[in-house]
């Protein structure tokens, strides 16, 4: 589990390299600011709607979660010690869809006054979108991968090994007398 939680840390790591490169090819003009793009102020719409949706779809789930915190997978979550892995993914996703909500209605107002400050808000804009595409991407599908979790003993001993089963039962066994 330390390696996916390894592979985990580099993906993000390089994910928010690759947004503040984003950020800083746009500040020296690298790339073009959003607003010089004809049609931005439908990106912008667009942009809007789809993380007010993402956001609906996350409020919904962690609702969902709440009632699956005893299941199989959230018992293996804690034997393998990769809560910590899932509440960062999903807090990172979170975040991110309200930080572009946010950026994107600032940069509704702004596109109308350009200046600097509005150039270095549209290349942070840009640096957002990246990291909330990515970290929704992620969330998402972890989220799907927990809601259509069908574990049966064969299958957790297959994932788990034989030797690890026995632990596991163990382990499993202690969470329910608590």
């Amino acid at each position: 589990m330390k390696k996916i939680r390894d592979i985990n840390i580099l993906i993000s790591l390089s994910v928010y390299v690759c947004a503040i490169g984003l950020v800083v090819i746009t500040q020296t003009e690298g790339i073009s600011y959003g607003y010089e793009i004809k049609g931005f102020e439908k990106t912008l719409e667009s942009i809007i709607n789809f993380s007010a949706i993402i956001i609906g779809f996350y409020t919904a789930m962690y609702g969902v979660l709440l009632t699956l915190k005893n299941s199989d997978i959230f018992q293996n979550f804690k034997f393998h010690n990769a809560e910590k892995i899932v509440k960062f993914q999903l807090y990172e996703s979170l975040i991110s869809s309200f930080l572009i909500l946010i950026l994107s209605i600032a940069l509704q107002i702004l596109i109308n006054y350009i200046n600097p400050f509005t150039n270095f808000i549209c290349a942070i804009w840009l640096g957002t979108l990246f990291v909330f595409v990515v970290s929704t991407f992620r969330a998402i599908s972890l989220l799907l991968k927990i809601m259509f979790n069908h574990s049966g003993k064969e299958q957790e001993a297959s994932v788990l090994g034989e030797s690890k089963q026995a632990r596991y039962d163990s382990f499993k066994k202690k969470q329910e007398d608590k």
